[in-house]
């Protein structure tokens, strides 16, 4: 990114550079399926009932900021190529994968989703439902996604289809959160209140979907 600084003379060919728009069709479904909300789960034992116990309270909001300033992220336009990724360790990719007969391992936390759709909720499934997905599903993953599922997941079949890959940079939203985050920590009232949906808001932002016919 630095090197295009130094050869582009407008802040919007940077911009452009970093977060081209996404003109094909093929493209925007293959991010979309990849991008995924958080996992939330509750104990079944003594739900419902109080519990005299010392807890620990975690915001899992603001941890997205720490993670868009901390972690690599992926930027500009990806390479498609078939079969499946051989890593590098400067990049970061999507991959296309069919995985069949499924089953998470005991004692392990399940991280494929039922399909997508409009109306419906994405309930995380911990086995093949064969009414659904016909003994076999199709999903785009990151790579933390992929590790995941080899290591937690027992399935009979899984076909590497394809990937993408992107340059990626842990600076890319550095300077933006730091500064929200100072507004935060010195701030009180509306200051801090707004400071605290901007930072809060930047991932979900990213995800969004603009291209559908209804709100």
């Amino acid at each position: 990114i630095n090197k295009y600084i130094v050869d582009k003379t407008t802040k919007n060919d940077l911009f452009l550079y970093i977060f081209p728009p996404i003109q094909e069709t093929k493209l925007f479904r293959s991010l979309f399926d990849s991008y995924k909300g958080g996992i939330t789960k509750y104990k079944s034992i003594n739900c419902g009932e109080w519990v005299e116990a010392s807890g620990v309270y975690f915001d899992i909001n603001s941890s997205y900021p720490n993670s868009m300033r901390n972690f690599k992220l992926p930027y500009g336009e990806p390479i498609r190529k078939p079969h499946k990724y051989k890593g590098k360790s400067n990049k970061v990719f999507l991959q296309r994968i069919i995985i069949k007969d499924f089953r998470v391992k005991e004692g392990k936390e399940p991280i494929i989703q039922t399909p997508k759709t409009k109306y419906k909720s994405n309930p995380y499934v911990t086995e093949t439902w064969s009414k659904m997905f016909l003994g076999k599903i199709d999903l785009w993953v990151t790579n933390f996604e992929l590790d995941y599922i080899i290591k937690n997941y027992n399935f009979s079949y899984i076909k590497y289809v394809e990937y993408l890959e992107f340059n990626c940079s842990e600076y890319l939203f550095r300077i933006f959160i730091d500064k929200y985050y100072k507004d935060k920590q010195e701030s009180t009232g509306v200051k801090r209140a707004l400071a605290k949906l901007i930072l809060n808001n930047l991932y979900g932002k990213f995800g969004q979907n603009a291209i559908k016919d209804y709100r």
